[in-house]
């Protein structure tokens, strides 16, 4: 059986509606399942689907989103404070990771020959 980023994110979506009309989560609870489980998803599926290039992209909106997702459950202004840290660490992160540039010379350096 093969997956995708795409399943996932349909089984973090249908699961948490599935609930709510079972009467199992209240509206706030499926909205904040829903984000959660979708940037979980994202985090994970980064490591498991993504391409080596993509997956810093991923990890970093998996993260995001998962933090984003405490905007239902604690005060507004400290969920946005959440995820803007998250999202600084994550450049942080980024630029940490980003292999340097080598520096090639065209021509290997000559030694210094004593003039006569």
């Amino acid at each position: 059986m093969r997956g995708g980023w795409g399943v996932g994110v349909l089984v973090a979506i249908l699961l948490p509606l599935a609930l709510l009309f079972f009467s199992v989560l209240t509206l706030r609870f499926a909205l904040f399942s829903i984000v959660l489980l979708v940037g979980v998803w994202t985090f994970v599926s980064a490591f498991a689907f993504a391409q080596e290039r993509d997956r810093l992209y991923m990890v970093g909106w998996g993260v995001i989103l998962a933090l984003f997702s405490v905007v239902f459950v604690i005060r507004p202004q400290y969920a946005i404070a959440l995820v803007l840290l998250g999202m600084v660490a994550m450049v942080v992160v980024y630029a940490a990771g980003k292999p340097k540039a080598r520096s090639r010379a065209t021509t290997p350096a000559q030694p210094a020959t004593p003039s006569s």
